[in-house]
């Protein structure tokens, strides 16, 4: 008979930041797996709200930057605009699938307000590291 585990070994932690990002990581899942557990359709969507955002705000970044340099963006606005918006159309497919509770939709609210307010805070705080003003 085959093995057909097919999990691969995690890279060792080479730091403190490395283990301390392991332990955040492992730490967080504890609650996903307690809350969602056998429910990976459910898991699924909270794991594409949180997909779609890079490539809107990355979209919207590269918008920005192109029209304070004055210069073409090379197509990437594009590319990542249609990135956000296939993430949002997993989603979409997701919750046909899983059709969340109003709890788990009222979870995943709380949880993308959150993620909003802590990418504020750290967008200020790189804000005022490149700045000089720290």
């Amino acid at each position: 008979m085959t093995d057909t585990s097919f999990a691969q070994p995690h890279k060792q932690p080479e730091g403190f930041r490395d283990r301390s990002a392991r332990a955040l990581v492992k730490f967080m899942r504890f609650f996903a797996d307690a809350f969602f557990s056998k429910r990976y359709g459910h898991r699924a969507v909270v794991l594409e709200t949180v997909a779609a955002v890079p490539g809107m705000v990355g979209g919207a970044l590269q918008h920005l930057r192109a029209l304070r340099r004055m210069e073409s963006d090379r197509g990437w606005i594009r590319v990542l605009i249609d990135e956000a918006e296939n993430e949002r159309m997993h989603l979409m497919t997701f919750i046909e699938i899983a059709k969340p509770t109003w709890l788990e939709r009222l979870l995943i609210l709380l949880i993308r307000q959150d993620e909003a307010k802590h990418r504020d805070v750290n967008h200020q705080f790189a804000n005022e590291l490149a700045s000089g003003r720290s």
